[in-house]
């Protein structure tokens, strides 16, 4: 069954744009998030604590 969850900052403009509009200025953030589920994982994980995917990608936002 799929799953009908709806991710509210996902589409066709990117994460990039959005995260940079949403986090605050001063260096850079990482973020560090599960490519199945879109669930915000810690940077040390090597599998979502949610779904058990193992694609975790990493995002680094340079001010």
């Amino acid at each position: 069954m799929r799953s009908t969850h709806h991710h509210p900052y996902r589409g066709e403009t990117g994460v990039h744009p959005i995260l940079t509009q949403l986090l605050p200025g001063g260096g850079s953030e990482v973020v560090v998030e599960c490519r199945h589920c879109g669930t915000t994982v810690s940077s040390k994980a090597e599998e979502c604590p949610d779904c058990g995917g193992s694609e975790i990608c990493r995002y680094e936002i340079p001010e």
